[in-house]
């Protein structure tokens, strides 16, 4: 019966919520609506768009670098062999799901590129132990409890919005100026709000599992998943090939993006924004593959 429910629910908001894309141009109709009810001229409305199109190009880069530098990051042998680690642990359903949820909000805190990267890892890795071990754990139901835990990313270290304001430069300074993470993120609203979300996640994805489960096996296609990515055994035939796997050329941009960091937040005493955590992210990386050659690959 809750199965049954689950699945009624899912069919009905597939027929009224359409995808991201046009639901946003959908709300952009609504609000070109709005904008020009309130008394701008359709060529003042134009010109608004226009402008706030491409004044947030940079903000678009760093968004683009956050996706591609987690998916690299996630591809790291560290990560998946972590992941692996954990889903062995738990001995209940119950615990594998809170412990998956943990995980998985973790990861999307420290960053939500991160959290987007991994959690699919995290569901396919532990679904497969579960059912090794028994445990009923519907799959489905499952996957979307985790991805239900990424929203702790909105107050975590890589929240754009307080990360974008607290970043110098930010294209509303002149009008707000720079706000501090302290009255954002790292307030104690915030972190309550944290750890009651999660609660409730993992409270939900316990009391709701359904009762006629769809094992992990059942979705032949999770297995693409469960292939690490194996470093090329061939050796090097000339100069460009052995430059790129050499670790040094990674060595030398880790230490100038370190020193940058150090500047950053000691030298000029800056807080965390959005262009000191993409060059955690990018020194991460580059440390994590070794060398720019296995960077390139998981590109």
């Amino acid at each position: 019966m809750q199965f049954n429910r689950l699945e009624k629910f899912a069919q009905i908001m597939g027929r009224f919520v359409p995808d991201a894309i046009t639901a946003s141009v959908m709300l952009m109709v609504v609000l070109f609506v709005v904008a020009v009810a309130l008394g701008n001229t359709a060529g003042q409305t134009m010109e608004a768009y226009y402008k706030g199109l491409w004044m947030l190009l940079p903000f678009t880069m760093q968004m683009t670098l956050i996706i591609v530098l987690s998916a690299v990051l996630g591809a790291t042998p560290l990560f998946r062999k972590a992941v692996i680690a954990l889903s062995r642990v738990p001995n209940t359903a119950n615990q594998v799901v809170m412990l998956a949820v943990l995980v998985s909000a973790a990861a999307a805190y420290l960053y939500w590129g991160l959290g987007i990267a991994l959690s699919p890892i995290v569901a396919v890795y532990f679904a497969r132990e579960a059912e090794r071990k028994g445990l009923r754990i519907d799959f489905l139901f499952f996957l979307a409890v985790i991805w239900g835990a990424n929203a702790v990313w909105q107050f975590g270290f890589s929240a754009s919005a307080p990360l974008l304001v607290a970043t110098p430069g930010h294209f509303l300074e002149k009008e707000i100026g720079l706000i501090s993470l302290k009255t954002t993120i790292w307030s104690p609203a915030a972190i309550v709000h944290e750890i009651v979300f999660l609660a409730a996640v993992m409270a939900a994805g316990c009391w709701l599992m359904p009762k006629r489960f769809r094992p992990v096996s059942e979705f032949p296609g999770t297995k693409l998943l469960l292939e690490a990515t194996e470093p090329e055994k061939e050796a090097p035939r000339n100069f460009s090939e052995r430059a790129e796997r050499n670790s040094l050329w990674t060595m030398i941009l880790g230490l100038v993006l370190a020193g940058w960091l150090w500047f950053h937040f000691v030298e000029r005493g800056m807080s965390l924004d959005i262009n000191s955590l993409n060059t955690t992210l990018l020194l991460a990386c580059l440390l994590l593959h070794g060398n720019v050659h296995s960077f390139t690959r998981a590109l």
